[in-house]
C-alpha cells in the first residue's frame, strides 16, 4: 500500500509583511507634521493638484484592497481612515455609519481607531465658477440646537485622534447651519478626556484658499463678530472644551480677534508649540467688556510662531509666558515691519530666546531699541524667489541687523534657501564677509556651509 504524499503547504505571509507591502501604495500623500518645524507651511499650501488627484488615486487604492478578503480588509483599512476630512453633514452621517457599525462587527472600537487625523469641515481648495457666480446668501440669525448628531457623539469614536483642524469656516448658510448644530451641545466627558491622544489642535487658520464671494461682503468685520452673530458664544466655549479634553496637547494653532483669547486658555501643561494668528490686529474692543487678563498655565511653552503685529493681549501673555521660550518664528509677511520699538518690546519678554526665524524681508525686522539681546545664538532666514524677491537694500538692512551689535551671541546664520537664490545675488559676498568677520557661521539647512567666492 502506497504512502500518501506530504500534504501541499501554502506558506501565510504575516500582516506585517503585507502591511509593509500596502505602506507603499496607501500611505497618506501629505505628511502628519505633530510637532514644531522651521518654516512649516499650512497643510492647504502644500496641496497641489497633483496632490489632489494623487489622494484620490490613494483612496480608491485603499478601497479596493478592502474587497479583496477580510485580512486585507483591515489592514487597508488603517490607511484608509487614517486622516478623514469631512465637508457637510451627508459625509459625516456616512462616517459615522461606518465607525458605529465596524465598532458592533468587532468590538474593539472599529474603524474610528485607525483615525490619527481628522478635518472638520473640510476646507474648499479654491474658487470655482459656481462659487463666483452665485449670489449672496441670506445670513441665518443666530442658530438654535438641532437634533442630530454633536461634535462630542463624533470624537468618542475616534479615541486615538492626535491631530484635530478646524479651518476657517466658508460664510455660506449650508456650512454655517453645519457646523452651528454640530457645536450646539457641550463636550461631556464625565471627568475622563475625551481626547487622551490629541497631541495638535489647528483652529480656525484662514488663508486666500479659504475665500468664497461672501468674503468681500464681510472685509470690514471681525471673524469674532460673525461666530457671535451665527453661534452665539459657542464657537468659542467648544474651542476651550476642546483644549481642556486634550491634557497631552504639545501644539496649538489658534486665529482670534478675541482679546481674551489667550488669557482665557485651559491650562496646557504639555503645550510646546503656540501658532498665534489675529486676522485683523489693527481691532479694537471696549475694555470694560472684558475682564482683566490672566496669566495662562503654559508651564512648557517654547516655541512661537506669529502671523500678526503686537497687539496689547499677546505682549501681556508674553509678560507671564515668554520666560521660557526658545524659539520665535515671524511667519511669513511681505510688506509687514517691525520697527525698532516693537522689537524691543517682543524680545524684552522673551530673555531665554536662542533662535529668531523670519523670512528675509517678509517681514522686515528693525534693530532693537535699547539693550542688546545677549541670549540669542542662531537666526533662520528663509529665501524663495518664487513668492517674494527682496530687494538690494532690503537685504543689506535686514543682514545688516544681524551683524550689528543687537545680538552680540549669535554664533550661526541658517540659510533655507534649496536654490541658493542669495547666492546669485551681487551683494550677497559683502554681506556674507561681514557676518564672517564678527565670528558667525552661516549654513544652509542641509549643511552646507556658505563659503566666499574666491575672487574675495
Amino acid at each position: 500500500m502506497k504512502s500518501s504524499g506530504p500534504a501541499s503547504y501554502t506558506p501565510r505571509v504575516p500582516a506585517e509583511l503585507w502591511r509593509a507591502v500596502f505602506l507603499m501604495a496607501c500611505a497618506p500623500t501629505l505628511p502628519f507634521d505633530l510637532g514644531y518645524a522651521p518654516f512649516q507651511p499650512l497643510r492647504d499650501m502644500l496641496e497641489t493638484s497633483a496632490t489632489i488627484e494623487e489622494e484620490t488615486t490613494r483612496l480608491r487604492t485603499c478601497l479596493s484592497l478592502m474587497r479583496v478578503c477580510r485580512r486585507w480588509r483591515l489592514i487597508a483599512a488603517e490607511f484608509l481612515y487614517e486622516d478623514v476630512r469631512i465637508m457637510d453633514a451627508a459625509e459625516l452621517a456616512s462616517l459615522v455609519s461606518g465607525l458605529q457599525r465596524s465598532a458592533l462587527e468587532d468590538g474593539l472600537g472599529g474603524f474610528g481607531r485607525y483615525i490619527r487625523r481628522l478635518e472638520l469641515p473640510m476646507r474648499h481648495a479654491g474658487f470655482t465658477a459656481q462659487t463666483l457666480q452665485s449670489p449672496p446668501c441670506a445670513m441665518p440669525p443666530l442658530l438654535t440646537p438641532s437634533p442630530g448628531f454633536r461634535l462630542g457623539d463624533l470624537l468618542r469614536l475616534c479615541p486615538r485622534l492626535e491631530i484635530f483642524s478646524r479651518p476657517c469656516l466658508r460664510l455660506d448658510s449650508k456650512s454655517i447651519y453645519f457646523w452651528g448644530s454640530l457645536i450646539s451641545a457641550s463636550l461631556e466627558g464625565d471627568g475622563i478626556p475625551l481626547l487622551p491622544r490629541l497631541r495638535r489642535l489647528e483652529w480656525c487658520a484662514p488663508t486666500s484658499h479659504t475665500l468664497s464671494s461672501l468674503t468681500y461682503l464681510f472685509a470690514s468685520r471681525h471673524e469674532t463678530d460673525l461666530d457671535t452673530r451665527f453661534y452665539g458664544n459657542k464657537n468659542t466655549a467648544r474651542f476651550t472644551e476642546l483644549i481642556s479634553h486634550a491634557p497631552r496637547l504639545e501644539y496649538l494653532f489658534m486665529s482670534s480677534d478675541r482679546p481674551d483669547a489667550l488669557s482665557r486658555l485651559p491650562p496646557c501643561p504639555y503645550l510646546c508649540t503656540l501658532r498665534l494668528n489675529r486676522p485683523h490686529y489693527h481691532a479694537r474692543y471696549p475694555k470694560h467688556l472684558y475682564p482683566a487678563p490672566t496669566a495662562p498655565h503654559v508651564p512648557k511653552l517654547t516655541h512661537l510662531v506669529l502671523h500678526t503685529m503686537l497687539p496689547t493681549p499677546l505682549l501681556a501673555f508674553l509678560s507671564a509666558a515668554g520666560a521660557h521660550l526658545r524659539v520665535l518664528e515671524l511667519a511669513f509677511a511681505p510688506q509687514l515691519v517691525f520697527s525698532a520699538t516693537q522689537m524691543q518690546r517682543l524680545l524684552a519678554r522673551c530673555p531665554a530666546l536662542h533662535e529668531l526665524a523670519f523670512a528675509v524681508g517678509a517681514p522686515e525686522i528693525s534693530t532693537p531699541a535699547g539693550p542688546a539681546h545677549p541670549a540669542l545664538r542662531r537666526v533662520r532666514l528663509r529665501l524663495s524667489p518664487d513668492e517674494w524677491y527682496p530687494y538690494k537694500h532690503v537685504l543689506t538692512a535686514q543682514f545688516g541687523v544681524l551683524a550689528g551689535p543687537a545680538f552680540p551671541g549669535l554664533e550661526a546664520v541658517v540659510l533655507h534657501d534649496p536654490t541658493r537664490s542669495l547666492a546669485r545675488r551681487t551683494v550677497w559676498p559683502g554681506l556674507l564677509r561681514a557676518l564672517i568677520d564678527r565670528g558667525c557661521g552661516v549654513f544652509y539647512d542641509d549643511g552646507e556651509v556658505a563659503t566666499l567666492p574666491l575672487s574675495i
